[in-house]
């Protein structure tokens, strides 16, 4: 069974109703999440910059935890990883608790594991503690804080059914102790900018790993020329995409370039295969020449405007509306009855 949540590409969020006109793109997403799904143990989203991998990754985070998996979600940087939180917590039930590793949480900052550590019973205790060590020589009191610590975080990470890092955040070896009690269906974006080391750790703790990635613009940054040489500059995504290309999807429709700048980039590095989607193939910063019709709209804007207004002072001055007498004391203006 699949429950599509939503989809939420570089031009906006999308719903299964909303999106039938986008034909192929959106069936191409869809696809990709329903055999990421299907997957038993690898599966790799392969596409340039907006073509919508992250939005695949996402679906299949919120899918994964609503069939009742445990999740990890892999970053490569921290900016990616705060990206991505920011796209998974509105879609999930509040009962549903997250931990991120790192401590680096912009956009979360309620899912850091600092913050939840604050949260809990020992945490508190742990940090009265701390702020009554006056002697760096109170080594019973420092056992005593450590100890709070590590078992509040113990039971942050046994009822977390996501957990979020980068490698930085899996660096403790009681940290990984305590992940390596379960399996995780492991959920890696830009997982091609990651040399295959890095994906060693969280690959121990996989039961699934998906990994996202375009290893043609976001490959590994490796300067030394030793390590080149080496093969270090060749992710184990790419590797991946080379060895299996059945468990393997390329996405090609971008939503970010019009058809004339796609093409310095299609060219050259993706042997002419990019498309650009109809929503932006087209697209012009050229300003276009305003139709009667545009000038007639903007005038009714214009009046609605007015009309919405609370208080409308009108200049009558050179209208000719004079006013008449009734023959009494009492006058009236037929200028302004008109008006």
């Amino acid at each position: 069974f699949f429950f599509f949540f939503f989809f939420q590409a570089e031009d906006g969020i999308r719903d299964l109703v909303r999106s039938r006109g986008l034909g192929d793109v959106y069936k191409r997403q869809v696809h990709g999440v329903q055999k990421a799904l299907m997957a038993l143990d690898v599966y790799l989203i392969d596409g340039p910059p907006a073509t919508g991998k992250t939005s695949i990754v996402v679906e299949c985070i919120l899918q994964e935890i609503a069939r009742g998996n445990r999740v990890m979600v892999f970053g490569a940087t921290e900016q990616g990883l705060d990206m991505i939180a920011s796209k998974i917590v509105p879609g999930l039930s509040k009962k549903i608790k997250l931990c991120r590793l790192s401590h680096s949480a912009q956009t979360v900052p309620h899912i850091a594991l600092d913050a939840l550590i604050l949260s809990h019973e020992e945490g508190q205790l742990a940090a009265k503690h701390k702020s009554s060590l006056k002697d760096a020589k109170e080594e019973s009191l420092k056992r005593e804080v450590k100890r709070l610590e590590l078992q509040a975080i113990e039971t942050i990470v046994d009822m977390a059914s996501v957990v979020l890092s980068t490698i930085v955040g899996l660096r403790d070896k009681k940290i990984r102790e305590l992940l390596g009690k379960r399996k995780y269906v492991v959920a890696v974006d830009d997982a091609s900018l990651l040399i295959e080391v890095g994906l060693w750790i969280p690959m121990q703790l996989a039961s699934k790993i998906i990994l996202s990635g375009d290893s043609v613009q976001l490959s590994p940054r490796i300067r030394s020329e030793q390590s080149i040489k080496g093969g270090l500059n060749i992710s184990l995504f790419e590797k991946l995409k080379t060895y299996y290309p059945e468990y393997t999807i390329s996405l090609v429709t971008q939503h970010r370039m019009n058809n004339s700048i796609m093409t310095l980039v299609s060219e050259p590095l993706y042997h002419n295969r990019l498309k650009a989607s109809d929503s932006i193939s087209l697209s012009s910063l050229k300003k276009k020449k305003k139709t009667a019709l545009d000038k007639i709209k903007d005038e009714i804007a214009e009046v609605r405007k007015i009309i919405d207004r609370n208080l409308l002072l009108v200049d009558t001055n050179g209208c000719q509306y004079g006013e008449s007498a009734t023959g009494e004391e009492s006058k009236f203006n037929m200028g302004y009855l008109f008006m």
